[in-house]
């Protein structure tokens, strides 16, 4: 499953618009999220559907991938 992480500057800066970036593992996504963060962007995820994966359910898909 493909993950669509979508991410913004976490304060608005005039011209920037957000962007997506397509990752197909959740361990993947969930290194670009916290590197996302520790930068103060911005991030949702979405899978394949559009249904929004929450920080922690991908937290822990991640975890699973890993086991």
């Amino acid at each position: 499953m493909a993950y669509h992480v979508t991410f913004e500057p976490r304060n608005r800066i005039q011209g920037v618009k957000p962007s997506t970036a397509v990752m197909e593992t959740a361990a993947e996504a969930w290194a670009e999220v916290q590197m996302l963060e520790a930068s103060d962007e911005k991030a949702e995820v979405r899978d394949d559907a559009g249904r929004v994966i929450e920080r922690y359910e991908l937290r822990d898909l991640a975890a699973k991938e890993r086991n």
